[in-house]
């Protein structure tokens, strides 16, 4: 058994999902892990503001991106000669960036002349959100094209500086001055560092896609970019709805259970990451049987992750956080179950993607959003967790349609009933903590179900 365990440790893909497993943890946890104290100094309704800021850049983003960096693992991946697919990588990225800052130059335009006056956010604020959104898109490719040549090692390296000069500069900003757009402008500067390092340590140069690609590019990643764009009404615009219904304090208190729920899809993530940009690939060269084997892999480890992160979420709020933040105890299990479903549909989604049938993807978002947000917004002043039923309802939606579609385009030998058995067991179990408010039943719960 020894020998076994020694064996798979030493295995690449397990070293490189270790390495991502930590470097995800260190670029997308460092929000978690300075809650704790972040909280101390900050009241929920700056939560609130800084939550608002940091999800209107990701709407910019998702729009600015064009979601770009998935030509990457469609057409630049599947290349064979080293030095076309480095070729194709140099000018995706260059595209990329002038796109990017040209529409982030736009959009600031019009935000300045059309909308500064009626938001609660301010010119410098507006500045900043529009230096994220010029350098996303190119970022993403930096990033991808490390997980593709299986740089697991300098991905890591490249967060753990980064979390190191984030965790400082966050709490000398709060010991010294906790100003909100102090706070924002770390995450600028930190993605804006990232950006000019891996474009350097990539050595790409600057060329620009010839229009033939541009254009290929373009079709297939613009209905991703608009789909991902419907689905953010299912994984951000609540917050507009509840900032709209509800004071910034609010928002805070829910922007702390989704950090939450955001952990389980860091913690899957490294799956991810080793995963999806291989998944055409594996499903050309060694079929259906392979690709089924590590989807279903997938999905289990996600519904034990999901019960694991509910019970370790109740404790850690209501052992570290001030009291003002205790109601997010409750609302973070409806939104580890809306990430579940999240994350169940990105895993399920092979066949969509492989057919190049991007459109269906736009149509079932479309769908599924319209119905969520239209509700959401019919019953918002009834409160945050009908809101969030909302959500979970349309994330369900997307995930029966995309599963439905995926397999009728390029059928898949899936276990569907013990897959089934497995998701409703995790939902029961994860929807259990809606009733618990005490960190000792919380903690024996954490314990006992994941057995």
């Amino acid at each position: 058994m020894r020998k076994k365990i020694h064996a798979w440790l030493k295995q690449e893909n397990v070293k490189s999902m270790s390495l991502y497993a930590a470097s995800l943890l260190m670029m997308k946890g460092t929000s978690l892990i300075m809650l704790p104290f972040m909280a101390a100094y900050l009241t929920p309704s700056q939560f609130g503001h800084l939550e608002l800021l940091s999800i209107t850049t990701v709407f910019f983003s998702l729009l600015v991106g064009l979601a770009m960096h998935e030509n990457l693992y469609r057409f630049i991946g599947t290349i064979k000669q080293p030095s076309v697919r480095f070729t194709r990588v140099c000018e995706l990225c260059s595209g990329s960036l002038i796109t990017s800052m040209l529409l982030a130059v736009l959009f600031a335009i019009c935000y300045f002349i059309l909308f500064s006056a009626s938001t609660s956010i301010s010119h410098h604020q507006a500045i900043l959100i529009a230096i994220v959104i010029s350098f996303e898109a190119p970022l993403a490719i930096c990033l991808a094209w490390l997980r593709l040549n299986n740089k697991a090692l300098t991905f890591f390296k490249v967060s753990f500086v980064t979390l190191i000069i984030q965790i400082s500069l966050i709490v000398w900003i709060l010991v010294t001055n906790p100003s909100v757009t102090l706070l924002f402008g770390v995450g600028a500067l930190c993605s804006l560092m990232q950006t000019v390092y891996l474009y350097l340590h990539n050595k790409f140069s600057f060329k620009l896609p010839s229009n033939a690609d541009y254009k290929k590019y373009l079709r297939y990643s613009s209905p991703l970019m608009l789909s991902s764009i419907v689905a953010f009404g299912l994984s951000g615009a609540e917050r507009w709805v509840i900032a709209e219904s509800h004071p910034l304090e609010t928002l805070g208190i829910y922007a702390v259970a989704a950090k939450f729920a955001l952990a389980l899809g860091i913690l899957i993530q490294p799956f991810h990451m080793w995963w999806m940009p291989k998944r055409f690939e594996v499903l050309e060269n060694q079929g259906t049987n392979k690709v089924v084997y590590h989807t279903q892999q997938g999905i289990a480890a996600l519904c034990l992750l999901s019960i694991l992160v509910t019970w370790i979420s109740q404790c850690f709020i209501m052992a570290t956080l001030p009291s003002t933040y205790h109601a997010a105890s409750q609302l973070v299990v409806i939104c580890i179950i809306i990430m579940l479903l999240k994350e169940m549909v990105e895993l399920l989604n092979i066949g969509v993607l492989y057919a190049k049938k991007t459109n269906y993807l736009f149509y079932i978002n479309v769908f599924a959003t319209s119905i969520a947000l239209s509700l959401a917004w019919i019953i918002k002043d009834t409160g945050v967790p009908a809101i969030l039923l909302c959500l979970c309802l349309g994330q369900l939606i997307r995930l029966i349609l995309v599963a439905y579609f995926s397999e009728s385009l390029h059928s898949m030998p899936y276990k569907v009933k013990a897959l089934l058995s497995i998701v409703l067991v995790s939902l029961l179990f994860t929807s259990s903590g809606w009733y618990n408010n005490s960190t000792q039943i919380a903690g024996l719960m954490l314990v006992v179900q994941p057995i």
